[in-house]
């Protein structure tokens, strides 16, 4: 800013491709804050796109020089979308992955509220800041770039920024007196943009009318996945109505009263399709499409925001068991807050005494990494505490939580036998109690395992490893800081750097799931490293099954069974699922089965197998399927993990499809599998070769187990002998 020739400041995401002319499009509007459309971005700027291009042609790249193919790909599509939609400018919302900004508009408002950082709303707030201003948005609907979109974090990560975006989300609403609220309905409003643009005048392009038709071929699968959730949703709730609130009976029967979406979308879908036929305008027809397009928009809006309300309310329901009748019966025990001010007296004083007479026999391990509680069970991250605590089933745990959990409140619980909870959540006299208590836990066991350094850097727990006559115990879990670069957040890999330094300098043990991940520690810590290596892969018990399995109208089953995160790369499943469909046949469990329903061609519904499935019948099913897929991506992250599901495979008899090959210690291992490429060219091995596959893998599978109970009894050993 120094700098008087600067006229304009451009923010840019590093996880993007710039098309040629981007920035002189941008500039040439004059505006002074304006953004352009891209294939993935939460806001009115997302487009369709029909090309398809991984990140991985990129990579690979040997020099600095981009490949030239795949980047062809991209810019074909720029200069096409700019022709078709030249001169598109209007007013919207914008994602900062790319804004140009004057300097006018720097010098005035400001620079970005870092308090936001990291966990986003930063870009919400300085739209809200300009607009008070004076400040219009514009978004350059006929300027486009490529972006990749947010690397995955895993679970640890996940669980990390979901609770800082949800506090910078309530530091936005302080801060500008707003209530904000989800907005699934913007790829509409978007769609709505091109309409009005293309129908004006005297009809829509060539050009125009292609790119139309993919928006709403994509929307459509969209909206029919909205309308399916909420009928799902409303039903569920009818077992509970008598519990529930008036203002969520309201909500539901105000989102019914717009009837079936997806039917009003189907109906002013033929009527747009009619238009795009004949390429002229009519300019009645126009305006009642845009309208019913409108009503629309608002229909999801208040249909998702329903499916949350009601998600939420289910969830933390009371005395579900009692519900169905409309009966609510009161806790067995009365709050606090309910009992007289002399009651309250004596009952703290009871509690104290019988606090401080338990403190003084405790002896147990205090676990800093959250309480694998019934709602968690899903997520991996808490499987693998789960794990290590049925390691310590006699013995006395307390879990020390530092995140929000809903419907959880309390500083204390109490949720088995031998188990405490302290929650460093809430008010800042609950924080400082339960603070209080997990360090006297501590203290006085002289026994704490962290699971995870996210969690030494909570509340500054992890100074605790200086404390020398502590056992102590940090469980890895995964390569935190370099995740952290992945998301271009450097300065929390800065901390978390510090803090791995000093788990593996200080602890007594540091518990890592593959060899590969302990030869990545050695040789970025070196002298540093002084604690001891426990190699301890963790996945659950279950009966394996290896043996040969018949082809199914000479077609082999594949299968994926698990989350839909970004680093699981669901879309290249999708796209191998459709390539192979002619000479395989698919499974596909995960948690939201409509998401990917919604992915798939109509003509596949019939023939790939897509549900949700507890963990004991995918066991059944497993048994069934002759390849699995586990297209991790070639990044640190997999290169030192021990994937659950691979094992499993492993166990079951399962041949691994992959992308990347170094997955931990599988290859090193020996580990027999297909690649996506082979799979693609269909370049399978026959049943018997896959079967001699099978075997080798199972020989993996048998040392893994070893590994695992051998590390299971070093931990035990670690803190009980």
């Amino acid at each position: 800013m120094a700098d008087i020739n600067i006229t304009h400041v451009c923010l840019l995401n590093s996880d993007v491709i710039v098309t040629d002319h981007w920035l002189d499009r941008l500039i040439d509007y004059k505006k002074d804050i304006i953004s352009p459309v891209t294939n993935k971005a939460d806001a009115e700027q997302c487009v369709p796109i029909d090309y398809d291009v991984d990140i991985m042609e990129f990579s690979d790249s040997k020099g600095f020089d981009m490949p030239e193919v795949p980047y062809l790909r991209i810019q074909d599509f720029a200069e096409r979308w700019n022709f078709a939609w030249k001169g598109n400018l209007v007013e919207a919302d914008v994602t900062f992955f790319c804004v140009l900004i004057s300097r006018k508009v720097v010098d005035e408002v400001g620079l970005l509220d870092d308090a936001f950082f990291p966990g986003g709303f930063e870009d919400d707030d300085y739209c809200l800041r300009a607009t008070k201003e004076g400040y219009s948005i514009y978004l350059a609907r006929d300027v486009f770039i490529h972006h990749w979109g947010s690397a995955s974090f895993g679970t640890l990560q996940y669980e990390y920024f979901s609770a800082r975006a949800e506090k910078n989300k309530s530091y936005l609403e302080r801060k500008h007196s707003v209530t904000w609220k989800r907005r699934p309905e913007r790829p509409i409003v978007s769609f709505i943009s091109d309409i009005k643009f293309s129908l004006k005048g005297g009809g829509a392009s060539v050009e125009q009318v292609g790119f139309l038709r993919l928006h709403k071929k994509k929307l459509a699968h969209q909206i029919i996945y909205f309308e399916s959730e909420f009928g799902k949703l409303s039903k569920a709730l009818e077992v509970y109505i008598n519990s529930a609130s008036d203002e969520l009976k309201q909500k539901v029967e105000h989102a019914k009263s717009y009837g079936d979406i997806a039917r009003r979308w189907q109906d002013v879908s033929e009527s747009l399709e009619s238009i795009l036929k004949t390429r002229k305008n009519d300019a009645r027809k126009s305006d009642e499409i845009v309208s019913q397009l409108q009503q629309i928009t608002i229909g999801v809006h208040d249909r998702v925001d329903c499916n949350f309300a009601i998600h939420f309310f289910i969830t933390n329901v009371p005395n579900k068991s009692d519900v169905s009748s409309g009966e609510l019966h009161p806790p067995s025990s009365i709050a606090p807050s309910a009992l007289p001010i002399g009651n309250k007296f004596v009952r703290l004083i009871s509690v104290t005494r019988k606090g401080l007479a338990f403190i003084s026999q405790f002896n147990g391990i205090v676990f800093f990494g959250g309480y694998f509680y019934p709602e968690r069970q899903g997520d991996g991250y808490f499987q693998r505490i789960q794990i290590i605590d049925r390691l310590f089933s006699n013995y006395w745990r307390v879990y020390v939580e530092t995140e929000e959990l809903s419907g959880r409140n309390t500083w204390f619980d109490r949720p088995e036998a031998n188990v405490i909870v302290l929650r460093v959540t809430g008010d800042k006299r609950q924080r400082i109690i339960a603070r209080l208590f997990a360090l006297i836990f501590a203290m006085r066991s002289r026994k704490i395992y962290f699971h995870s350094v996210l969690r030494m850097y909570d509340n500054r727990f992890g100074k605790l490893l200086h404390v020398p006559f502590i056992r102590k115990a940090v469980d890895i879990h995964g390569v935190v800081p370099e995740e952290f670069r992945m998301h271009n957040d450097f300065f929390s890999a800065l901390i978390y750097d510090k803090e791995e330094r000093l788990a593996v300098k200080k602890a007594g043990i540091v518990i890592m799931v593959t060899d590969a991940m302990r030869h990545y520690f050695e040789q970025k810590f070196r002298s540093d490293f002084r604690a001891r290596v426990v190699e301890f892969p963790m996945f659950p018990s279950f009966d394996p099954y290896i043996a040969s399995r018949p082809l199914v109208d000479g077609k082999p089953i594949v299968i994926y069974a698990g989350g839909l995160h970004k680093w699981q790369q669901v879309s290249k499943m999708i796209d191998a699922i459709i390539k192979t469909s002619d000479y395989c046949l698919h499974h596909f469990y995960c948690p939201e089965p409509d998401a990917i329903r919604a992915m798939l061609p109509e003509t596949l519904y019939s023939s790939v197998i897509i549900g949700a499935k507890p963990h004991a019948e995918l066991m059944k099913i497993y048994m069934q399927c002759h390849y699995g897929f586990i297209l991790r991506e070639d990044i640190v992250v997999n290169r030192v993990a021990c994937p659950t599901k691979l094992v499993e495979y492993l166990a079951m008899g399962i041949i691994p499809i992959v992308d990347c090959e170094d997955i931990g210690d599988f290859k090193a291992l020996g580990m027999r599998f297909i690649t996506i490429g082979d799979f693609l060219s269909s370049a399978l091995p026959d049943e018997e070769s896959r079967v001699q596959m099978a075997a080798k893998n199972f020989e993996i599978y048998e040392k893994l187990k070893l590994v695992k109970q051998t590390g299971a009894q070093a931990i035990f050993n670690y803190f009980t002998a």
